[in-house]
């Protein structure tokens, strides 16, 4: 199921506000249709940095992943579970703190 057809940001921006007013299990639900419908040129994409839009990585943002990367490979990083990040993000989203 593929379609060209633009449509405007401002229509995107109003579904996706109509969407965050559903509750969460209709949320949900959305969700996985939405990813249901994509073609299948996006199963199992892996984005690579080639395919990030010009000028996107700085040296900046370079030397900040690779500190990044050498914190998660040293052990010295705090890794935080998806899981909860995604529970204090619903979390936040439902008290209207986002």
């Amino acid at each position: 199921m593929s379609t060209t057809t633009a449509i405007p940001q401002d229509k995107i921006t109003a579904l996706f506000e109509d969407a965050l007013r559903l509750p969460s299990e209709m949320r949900g639900e959305l969700a996985t249709l939405l990813l249901d419908s994509l073609d299948d040129s996006y199963e199992g994409r892996d984005l690579s940095l080639t395919e990030l839009p010009p000028g996107f990585l700085t040296d900046e943002l370079k030397a900040e992943l690779d500190r990044r990367m050498k914190s998660i490979d040293d052990g010295t990083a705090k890794l935080i579970p998806a899981e909860e990040v995604f529970r204090s993000i619903y979390q936040r989203l439902e008290n209207g703190e986002l």
